[in-house]
């Protein structure tokens, strides 16, 4: 349950998530959230709402404005000290960037940053886990 309390932190993410340059929860019922990305000069933003939620175990969304999008992050506890997050995600690129990039060239590149994202939120939290165990040790001496 720590991975996903962390990961659904999303004004958080950019924090660890180097190509999101914002996310902004709207709130309400359908819990909707405005998202902005760039990377290689390109910038593309959109809303989402959240069309799936099972605290601990999945998160479903795809957007409602913008850039076309949805997915998944499906989170399995592997034991007391791993968990496994796994992130299904798929697009639709606008016209003009299909006809100067292949498909497979972006799956990859999103692939890419979406792998070294979830290693710098990997070392994000055991960094705070250390910090906690400490701070308990501390208080308890």
């Amino acid at each position: 349950d720590y991975v996903f309390q962390e990961y659904t932190r999303l004004e958080e993410m950019p924090s660890w998530a180097p190509w999101l340059q914002s996310v902004e929860l709207e709130g309400g019922p359908d819990q909707i959230s405005k998202w902005n990305i760039a990377s290689s000069g390109f910038k593309f933003s959109w809303r989402a709402k959240i069309t799936q939620l099972i605290t601990g175990k999945l998160i479903c969304w795809e957007s409602i404005e913008g850039l076309k999008n949805r997915g998944s992050v499906s989170f399995r506890t592997l034991s007391n000290e791993e968990c496994e997050v796994c992130i299904r995600l798929g697009f639709e690129l606008p016209q003009w960037l299909r006809t100067v990039f292949n498909n497979q060239f972006v799956r990859n590149f999103v692939s890419d940053k979406l792998q070294s994202e979830l290693k710098i939120f990997r070392s994000l939290l055991l960094r705070k886990k250390r910090h906690l165990k400490s701070t308990e040790r501390n208080a308890s001496s």
